[in-house]
């Protein structure tokens, strides 16, 4: 009520009073601005803090403002309804924001980054007890909380304590020990102020020490439960930058924001968690220019050496030779390939090769790696992983140097290809073309990967979930490099890697030969992107038994082969090349001699294609011995099987063949769902015209296929003009931007 007030602390004699009835009072603006340095204890718990809140009303004015380095809290409510706003506070030697008395404000942006070594609490959280009005109880959306290790005494994350409410919106909570304190800061049912006394976690991911969520064994159950019970909340390592800038994992897909437009006009909408979005970089975000030793100068991160030079004024890392540390490529910089670059050694098909050493190679979102030449090209080892975590503002970008000089328009880089090597990943999920003996399908069975010589690098194996990382929004541009006929660097080659890998949001483009290879293995893909390349788009071979979902072929004009070149060891080789191809839409093109084809399938493979669009200029199929219509292979009927698939195919038909390949015309009559009668004209070349949206597809893909797709109720990878899953990430689909 009006006739509450206390003495602030800090402040002695005369001593100075806050509290009363006016909800919104103002106390002015603060804008831009920075309180360094300060900080005065008079005696345990009455100190002076860097700034000290004192029923301060919701008509002052908080936005853009840091505290850092001071000897107590940052910021401290006592009470009040102030709004904060893009809130730094960093370094401070106690609480980073310590609230109580019955502060209900809101807090949208807010970086709290703890001295390391010495900082107690990222939030100090309390109130006057579980029934005193007004509880603590703020709102605060879109911060990031990065903890400090102490030796002894350490501090939290969240100290969450007697009766504070409190909800906490689209935040990264990073602590290297637990994440919370939770004493008393409720008691799990009662309401209080009409809300739950328990404080409320909506899509926040935290990333806690050993110990878990909590410092208690067993851990606080108000505090465990206030986190599952929203499954947006999640536990794992975040993927936020050493800048603090989203991640893959602080985005969508793999994030849920929440909808912030229905709390409080107060609020800004946004589509992240944590403070900073993925489109911001260190040297454009709102923390840009007015703060104090928050980003540091990227420099070049251990592992890779500072080459000197620059591109267009961005600083140039050399990686090179064999790496068998686990590093970071960070953002800020560009990074240039030397050479063969190895992650790790090859662990061998057991894993066990005692010359093995197995590294992690991370890539932060919006880095760009490049060559100069075929010669420069990356291998990731059996053994060791690969975590390119762009994000759609800001994907990964492996390229040229001509491409980052950008000496060239896009239109004239239209024809560029083989301006450097590729990307090798290799694994240990089974194969069925062995090198120098073993079995096919064994663990045992393991071949060399094409395109690298001496040593020349192995992959396969017998695990089939095996892990070489993850590739998520990632582009793979301009490369390709032949050693002799059928032997080239791809864009990407798959050699034996497992399903435990994550492929999402990947595209080649401009590949002087294939824009992917799968040399066996069991690795998924979805939201593939395969534009321009010279030879074939998706080669598949030895044995790959991998998901694909949502897949756009675009063929180089003039001169790119098949969308699709499939293969096998042959028609009683086990595994099998057997994909599912759900959701695919290619484009061919016409060449004067020599064209290619939609699909080139021969060499025992099967395969099943579904909810496909394919708009060709020539025959959709090369239809080569790929099987005999009645003989069936591991389990399955040894041809191809095609469901839901429209085929726009050119003058000659079905098929290369006069007369067509009868194998090949029963493959696409078996299921009537099928059409080669009706004609298409994509909007902008790829996405769903009226007559692709209007033919039926194969729904509920996850229940009768496999939990890996998503059900869908259109052919074709882009149902319309508004789905845009490739937008923004990817190029050369729209317009002429790579």
């Amino acid at each position: 009520m009006a006739d509450c007030e206390n003495v602030v602390e800090g402040v002695t004699a005369p001593e100075a009073q806050y509290g009363g009835g006016v909800s919104d009072d103002n106390s002015g603006t603060l804008r831009y601005v920075q309180v360094r340095y300060a900080g005065f204890p008079l005696s345990s718990g009455n100190e002076l803090n860097g700034i000290s809140w004192g029923g301060v009303g919701a008509g002052t004015t908080v936005d853009y403002v840091q505290v850092h380095n001071n000897s107590d809290d940052g910021m401290e409510m006592f009470g009040g309804t102030v709004n904060l706003k893009h809130i730094v506070l960093t370094g401070n030697d106690d609480d980073s924001l310590d609230t109580d008395n019955g502060w209900q404000g809101k807090v949208q942006f807010l970086l709290v980054k703890q001295i390391d070594g010495r900082g107690d609490n990222g939030f100090e959280m309390s109130s006057a007890g579980t029934t005193v009005s007004p509880a603590t109880n703020p709102t605060i959306a879109n911060f990031t909380i990065v903890g400090s290790t102490k030796a002894t005494d350490p501090g939290n994350a969240l100290r969450i304590n007697s009766g504070h409410v409190g909800r906490f919106l689209n935040g990264v909570v990073i602590d290297q020990d637990e994440c919370f304190r939770w004493q008393d800061a409720g008691n799990d049912n009662a309401t209080y102020d009409g809300v739950g006394t328990d404080p409320t976690f909506n899509s926040v991911l935290f990333d806690c020490g050993t110990g878990g969520l909590t410092i208690d064994d067993p851990e606080t159950p108000a505090a465990v439960d206030s986190v599952t019970n929203d499954p947006n909340n999640s536990q794992e390592a975040s993927s936020i930058t050493t800048n603090f800038q989203a991640g893959a994992k602080e985005v969508p897909p793999m994030a849920t924001p929440f909808d912030l437009t229905t709390i409080d006009p107060f609020f800004e909408d946004t589509d992240y968690l944590g403070a900073f979005g993925p489109d911001e970089t260190e040297t454009n975000n709102w923390a840009t220019g007015w703060t104090f030793n928050v980003f540091e100068d990227p420099g070049c991160p251990d592992g890779t050496t500072d080459t000197g030079n620059d591109i267009n004024g961005v600083r140039v890392c050399e990686v090179a030779g064999v790496n068998v540390d686990d590093f970071t490529l960070t953002r800020g910089n560009y990074y240039e390939l030397s050479g063969r670059v190895e992650i790790g050694v090859d662990v061998g098909n057991d894993g066990l090769d005692p010359a093995g050493d197995p590294a992690v190679l991370n890539i932060e979102p919006g880095v760009s790696i490049f060559g100069n030449s075929g010669s420069d090209f990356m291998v990731v080892n059996r053994g060791s992983q690969i975590f390119s975590m762009g994000t759609r503002q800001n994907p990964v970008v492996f390229t040229s140097e001509a491409d980052l000089q950008g000496d060239v328009s896009p239109s004239l880089r239209l024809d560029s290809i083989g301006e450097w090597g590729g990307l090798v990943i290799l694994g240990r999920a089974p194969i069925n073309r062995c090198e120098g003996g073993g079995t096919p399908g064994m663990a045992d069975c393991e071949n060399v990967i094409e395109g690298v010589t001496a040593p020349e690098a192995q992959y396969g194996g017998g695990v089939a979930a095996d892990n070489s990382g993850t590739l998520m929004y990632t582009q793979v541009k301009f490369a390709g490099f032949p050693l002799s006929s059928g032997n080239e660097l791809n864009g990407i080659s798959w050699g034996g890697v497992g399903s435990g890998t994550t492929v999402e949001y990947v595209q080649v483009h401009n590949n002087s030969d294939d824009g992917m290879e799968m040399f066996g293995g069991t690795v998924n893909l979805k939201h593939i992107i395969l534009t321009g390349n010279d030879d074939d788009s998706l080669d598949t071979d030895n044995g790959w038994q991998g998901n694909v979902q949502f897949i756009i072929v675009k063929q180089r004009d003039g001169r790119g082969d098949n969308g699709f070149e499939m293969s096998s060891a042959g028609t009683t080789v086990s595994p099998a090349t057997n994909p599912t191809i759900a959701n695919f839409t290619i484009v061919g093109t016409s060449k004067a001699t020599d064209p290619g084809n939609s699909f080139r399938i021969n060499s025992g493979h099967i395969g099943r294609f579904i909810n496909g669009v394919v708009e060709e200029a020539d025959e959709c199929f090369r239809w080569q011995d790929a099987g005999d219509g009645d003989a069936t292979f591991d389990g399955v009927d040894i041809d191809p099987t095609f469901n839901n698939t429209l085929f726009d195919c050119g003058t000659g038909g079905l098929t290369n063949e006069d007369p067509e390949t009868q194998v090949a015309v029963d493959a696409v009559a078996d299921d009537a769902t099928n059409t080669t009668s009706v004609d298409v004209n994509l909007i902008d070349g790829f996405i769903n015209d009226s007559a692709a949206a209007g033919r039926t597809a194969f729904t509920d893909l996850p229940t009768n296929i496999d939990p890996f797709f998503e059900d869908t109720d259109y052919i074709g990878a882009v149902e319309n003009s508004a789905d845009d899953w490739w937008a923004d990430w990817s190029c050369g689909l729209a317009a002429d931007d790579c």
